[in-house]
């Protein structure tokens, strides 16, 4: 399958989201140790489970049993704590966001418990704050030699050698993930500074083609509205995930493909 983009997506900029086609991407690649679901419920991401003490000051999270890179490494606690540093570092939207006033990296509010458990001690009671690390800015992802992209544990994957996306950015099954898809990869086409209404050209073969392309531009929506072969379905504005059902997977749905979950509107070819 083929997702159209038209923001650019670069690995010097991975696992920290800058605009809304990065933060598609990058949540297919990388994992932060929980994540929140449709219903505003707190869920394990990396980290299978958590504690905290009575006052809600201090908190002890535990990695996935299991959880592993791309590479095969093992996560260990403190791949996590030395991701965070470096998120924090990042110029741009990593140290920008506020949830670092929580647990500043460079006052060591994180300590290391076990291989897999580590501990977060807040500077005043918190009884939410596990919210606060399903923020994109605390994705884990380590750097390798040898890797043109920072090295994520999501349920897709990059390979050592793939580049920036040159259009394409091909990801595949991560095989070390619980959750892994069945399918054999997901393609994004990422062209830049393009209008999403270009790719309509790719029906008469005289452009990039496409099976969903996702888009917050109301102009955008209604010109595909209006255009035979295409089918637009507005999705909840407070949605910000996605999960895409292979037609094999999802054989009672009205559309070969059944995108659900993630804000804007998807424009499907029939």
């Amino acid at each position: 399958m083929v997702v159209a983009l038209t923001d650019s997506v670069l690995p010097n900029r991975a696992p920290i989201p800058h605009n809304p086609s990065e933060r598609l991407v990058f949540s297919h690649l990388y994992e932060t140790l929980v994540t929140v679901d449709c219903a505003g419920r707190l869920q394990p991401g990396l980290a299978s489970s958590w504690s905290c003490t009575e006052d809600s000051t201090l908190w002890v999270f535990k990695i996935r049993p299991g959880a592993r890179f791309w590479d095969g490494a093992v996560v260990r606690a403190q791949d996590v704590a030395d991701a965070w540093a470096l998120n924090q570092d990042c110029p741009g939207q990593g140290n920008r966001t506020p949830l670092w006033t929580w647990f500043n990296m460079r006052a060591r509010a994180v300590s290391i418990r076990r291989d897999n458990t580590l501990a977060i001690r807040l500077p005043e009671p918190q009884a939410r704050f596990p919210y606060l690390l399903a923020h994109p800015a605390t994705a884990v992802a380590v750097r390798r030699a040898g890797w043109n992209w920072p090295v994520g544990s999501g349920p897709l994957r990059l390979r050592a050698g793939t580049p920036q996306p040159l259009p394409d950015l091909i990801c595949r099954p991560n095989s070390h993930h619980p959750r892994a898809p069945v399918w054999k990869e997901l393609t994004f086409r990422v062209r830049p500074a393009t209008d999403a209404r270009d790719w309509a050209h790719a029906r008469d073969g005289t452009g990039d083609q496409a099976d969903l392309i996702p888009t917050r531009d109301q102009d955008v929506v209604r010109f595909y509205q209006d255009l035979p072969g295409y089918r637009t379905h507005a999705l909840p504005w407070d949605r910000l995930y996605l999960l895409v059902c292979p037609p094999e997977a999802n054989p009672s749905a009205d559309t070969p493909w059944a995108p659900c979950r993630r804000a804007g509107t998807w424009t499907v070819p029939n």
